[in-house]
């Protein structure tokens, strides 16, 4: 039973880009909910979900509220990497996953989903907060943000952003990852996603941590993008690893 996670769903695609500058919404308005975490219940902060979870009767705690050294206010995030012995099945290693959509994980059935976010009715062109990082070696952070919008059967992808995190930072460092659009239509659903570890290398180690705090949306000037997707993007883990693997990028990775 070593193969413990299947499809849990990234908002990352690979695109082709062939950039078009347009101009974008002033509104200054942050639709991001809980942006300097200093809100929290049941161990997550309000508005955000983790992977958080006892499984098969071990607590795999990945995402917690840190009050020691904050890039501002009373409280942080914490993501990270954690690897315990699970009886019969041996180490699992969890990365951590913090994510404006519901996270589901499904043992038994070996599945996992990341579903929704939260509503949003501007275009903004960045995303911008504060992090630091402890990475262990040959592991890197991730953040990335998606943008999309019900076309009344589906959800259509219209914008991606994302950033890797590669080198160790102790001190707070400012980010600004830029948003891509692929299709220049009003969004309904916005979904960031922070990730302890480098899922799309299947190099998750154990202890890689990145904390974040204050979180905004910038807004001007927007790309736009044309795409070549071969399909939605995924998730597993192969069998007899406790590793992740992203599919739907044009190849494997």
């Amino acid at each position: 039973m070593k193969k413990i996670f299947t499809t849990l769903y990234l908002s990352l695609l690979a695109f082709a880009l062939s950039s078009v500058v347009l101009s974008g919404s002033l509104n200054a308005q942050n639709p991001i909910p809980n942006p300097d975490f200093e809100e929290w219940s049941n161990n997550e902060p309000v508005g955000w979900n983790s992977l958080n979870q006892n499984i098969l009767g071990t607590d795999f705690i990945t995402v917690t509220r840190d009050q020691s050294n904050p890039q501002s206010g009373t409280s942080c995030v914490k993501v990270q990497t954690v690897m315990h012995n699970i009886f019969i099945v041996g180490p699992v290693t969890m990365p951590g996953i913090l994510s404006l959509g519901e996270i589901t994980l499904d043992i038994v059935n070996q599945t996992g989903s990341v579903e929704g976010g939260v509503p949003i009715d501007t275009r903004p062109n960045s995303l911008s907060g504060w992090y630091r990082n402890q990475l262990t070696t040959g592991d890197a952070n991730i953040i990335g943000i998606g943008l999309f919008r019900w076309n009344g059967s589906s959800r259509d992808t219209l914008a991606l952003g994302y950033s890797f995190f590669s080198e160790q930072a102790t001190d707070w460092q400012h980010f600004n990852i830029p948003i891509d659009y692929m299709m220049w239509e009003m969004p309904d659903t916005m979904n960031i996603m922070f990730f302890s570890s480098n899922l799309l290398s299947g190099n998750m180690v154990d202890g890689s941590t990145i904390w974040v705090d204050n979180l905004s949306l910038e807004y001007g000037p927007v790309a736009t993008n044309n795409v070549i997707a071969a399909a939605a993007p995924s998730m597993r883990a192969a069998s007899g690893q406790n590793l992740f693997t992203l599919t739907g990028m044009g190849s494997d990775v």
